[in-house]
């Protein structure tokens, strides 16, 4: 019983029974491995009551919670209320890494692995890498915390609002914090309607270390987005 404390690993352990979390605790994988066998429906079951961190203080090796047997179909972490943070960790499983049904989850870190939203759950992602994140009562902009947003891993774009605003499902991103910018888009003149209009866009980050990188698209009627050729670039300077 560690009611408010921490569990430190020491050393790599196989789990044969579900562990049910009914109060506050956290776990410090401290670089070690635990493993569920085949008899393990989820590692975690997660209650109402409970109240779950996993992190990892160890700075050479990271942590792993891993399950490949079919019978962890319900995910490493079954959340039926309670809350459930993850700071760090790499997790691996033949399907979901989490199951939320209820509750709170937070990810905040260096997460690794699947989550799947199966009803409304209070969710707050800030971090991680996802081979396939799922929200099947809200759209995936719902998960994310403020200023943050997903980005592609095969070629590190960011997804858009559309995307994200849209899709209930997507594979293969990172959550990353959002750039913030000033934007200024000016016309020259005055137009007429159904005139070809020239823009201008003035973007510069808050953060005068980094530079902006931007293009231009347009939407025609059908909400087809069309990226217009040659690419535009600028930076802050």
């Amino acid at each position: 019983n560690a009611d408010g404390g921490t569990v430190t690993m020491l050393n790599n352990v196989t789990v044969t029974t579900s562990i049910a979390a009914t109060s506050d605790f956290t776990l410090d994988l401290n670089g070690k491995t635990i493993t569920g066998n085949s008899n393990v429906a989820s590692i975690f079951l997660i209650y109402r009551n409970g109240n779950v961190i996993i992190c990892d203080t160890n700075r050479t090796n990271v942590g792993l919670i891993k399950a490949t047997s079919y019978a962890t179909a319900n995910g490493l972490f079954n959340l039926q209320g309670g809350k459930l943070t993850i700071q760090d960790g790499t997790f691996q499983a033949n399907k979901a890494t989490i199951y939320a049904m209820s509750g709170e989850l937070v990810i905040n870190g260096t997460f690794t692995g699947e989550v799947f939203i199966y009803h409304p759950v209070s969710t707050s992602i800030s971090g991680g890498t996802f081979s396939q994140i799922h929200a099947a009562y809200s759209t995936i902009s719902s998960l994310l915390a403020n200023w943050y947003g997903f980005k592609r891993i095969s070629n590190n774009a960011w997804l858009s609002s559309r995307d994200i605003i849209q899709e209930y499902s997507y594979s293969q991103v990172t959550v990353t914090e959002a750039p913030d910018l000033n934007i200024a888009i000016t016309a020259n003149q005055v137009y007429s309607y159904g005139d070809p209009i020239d823009l201008t866009a003035n973007l510069s980050d808050l953060d005068s270390n980094k530079s902006v990188t931007y293009q231009w698209y347009f939407v025609d009627f059908n909400d087809n987005h069309h990226i217009l050729d040659p690419i535009a670039e600028a930076s802050e300077n």
